[in-house]
């Protein structure tokens, strides 16, 4: 039992939900054992500590001796008890189910009048509810279905709308089947695998076109598909960003948090593919997402949204909003992580204002722990050293970054981008002061470039002079 299923599954609970779990097993409708209450009990006080399950038969069956076979008995019945404590919790929370399942009770009892006003009340609640998504048609459908019994066990075939029915049980598959589609499609991205499409394409021809289109929440998923499989499909983009804007809280907080970042990463994507015009639709969509709360987890807010925020709103030029925004957000961010985030950003924000001093200072308060938050602070430590006003040693910040990349087992595209930030950077410095064939060269060679993270800064270096001479970090 030491490490095994129930310790780990109490561990879960929260404080709450321990009290409400005790007051469910000294239910006798659930439990009627004083055994397992009492191994409740000691194992709750345990908490995390390791648990030896001889002092747990101690503590339960106090004078007996060990028994094997009779600790497993109680065990694996107090983690049935458990196991249905979370159920009814999953059960207590989804009154849509709820009022579906006293339909169905009351039509089997054949209780009419009783049964309609336990559909009325369930029709009533589902259409007063925010959301439309695919749980909304699928409950259309179930409820559709019950009353279909229910006029059949009557014999009132007359009454029953077939249309409804079939629509509400076509809407819910092919919602559930385009956020299917969405998520084969994320994982071929990352993987080599292919997967079967199945009945998709017949559902993406089926619905071109067609009204129910008109269903924001669907409509948003079908938007979302082509987004995420094509990089150029500018429409479809448009129409999903605005969908989730102007109806993004008709979806549950999962399904808009999935919507948000399919329509952030399509932006992404065309950036870095130098259509620098979507850098403003993607900080909309981070100011958007802000409003309705996608970054957040818990109420907690992770580093990368932190990081990635400041980063494409100081690209739009709104340093006095990154610094109100890294202020707003602080405390939503990891403890562990909270003090080295904020003084990154607050480095970079500083940088753009031009306190090259301040920005020094504030990076000399970061804990390097992560390899790629370092490697960003030294990038940024470097564009801080390439300013004349900074007087810092450039030459030996380039020598001790290049040798911490060569040390770290940094693959892929973050070590091709930092070494090409080093690179560069060089070429810069070494750059000979009026020689328009070489500054062409190297403007061209940036330009080329297709994994270079500061190629706006190096090529704004450029424009300006084309040496290190410039006045830089404004």
């Amino acid at each position: 039992m030491e490490k095994g299923y129930l310790p780990e599954l109490l561990q879960s609970l929260t404080p709450a939900e321990r009290l409400a779990l005790r007051k469910y097993l000294c239910s006798p409708y659930h439990n009627t054992r004083a055994d397992v209450l009492a191994l409740f009990d000691h194992l709750s006080q345990k908490n995390a500590a390791p648990v030896d399950r001889s002092a747990s038969f101690g503590a339960v069956f106090r004078e007996k001796p060990f028994d094997a076979r009779q600790m497993n008995y109680t065990v694996s019945y107090l983690s049935k008890l458990v196991e249905g404590f979370l159920a009814q919790r999953e059960w207590e929370a989804d009154t849509e189910t709820q009022d579906l399942y006293l339909f169905r009770q009351l039509r089997k009892r054949r209780l009419g009048r009783l049964s309609e006003r336990a559909a009325h009340t369930a029709e009533k609640r589902r259409d007063k509810q925010a959301r439309r998504d695919a749980a909304y048609f699928r409950q259309g459908y179930a409820l559709a279905f019950e009353q279909l019994r229910a006029h059949l066990q009557q014999g009132r075939a007359r009454d029953i709308d077939f249309d409804s029915l079939t629509e509400a049980h076509e809407k819910a598959f092919v919602y559930e089947k385009l956020k299917l589609g969405c998520m084969l499609q994320s994982r071929q991205a990352v993987g080599s695998r292919a997967y079967g499409e199945g009945l998709l394409p017949v559902v993406l021809e089926f619905l071109q076109e067609h009204p129910w289109l008109r269903e924001p929440a669907l409509a948003a998923w079908y938007h979302g598909y082509f987004v995420q499989l094509d990089p150029q499909a500018t429409q479809n983009f448009e129409q999903l960003k605005d969908l989730i804007f102007r109806h993004g809280r008709l979806l549950p907080d999962d399904e808009r948090h999935d919507l948000f970042l399919l329509a952030i990463n399509f932006c992404i994507r065309r950036i870095n593919s130098g259509d620098a015009v979507f850098s403003k639709d993607l900080f909309d969509l981070y100011q958007e997402g802000l409003v309705q709360h996608i970054f957040l987890e818990n109420g907690v807010m992770s580093r990368w949204s932190y990081n990635n925020i400041v980063n494409t709103a100081l690209k739009m030029g709104e340093v006095e909003w990154s610094l109100q925004f890294l202020e707003d957000y602080r405390q939503r961010l990891e403890p562990a992580f909270r003090d080295t985030s904020y003084f990154f950003n607050l480095a970079r924000c500083q940088y753009e204002k031009g306190d090259l001093s301040a920005a020094l200072a504030s990076l000399t308060r970061i804990e390097y722990d992560d390899i790629l938050q370092n490697l960003s602070a030294k990038t940024l430590q470097l564009k801080i050293y390439y300013a004349p006003a900074a007087g810092q040693p450039l030459d030996s910040l380039l020598d001790s970054v290049a040798v911490y990349l060569r040390r770290k087992k940094i693959l892929g595209y973050h070590r091709e981008n930092f070494s090409n930030i080093l690179r560069f950077l060089q070429r810069l410095i070494a750059l000979p002061p009026g020689n328009s064939a070489a500054l062409a060269l190297l403007r061209q060679e940036l330009e080329q470039c297709k994994v270079l993270s500061e190629k706006a800064w190096f090529l704004q270096k450029l424009s300006r002079s084309g040496s290190r001479r410039t006045k830089s970090g404004l």
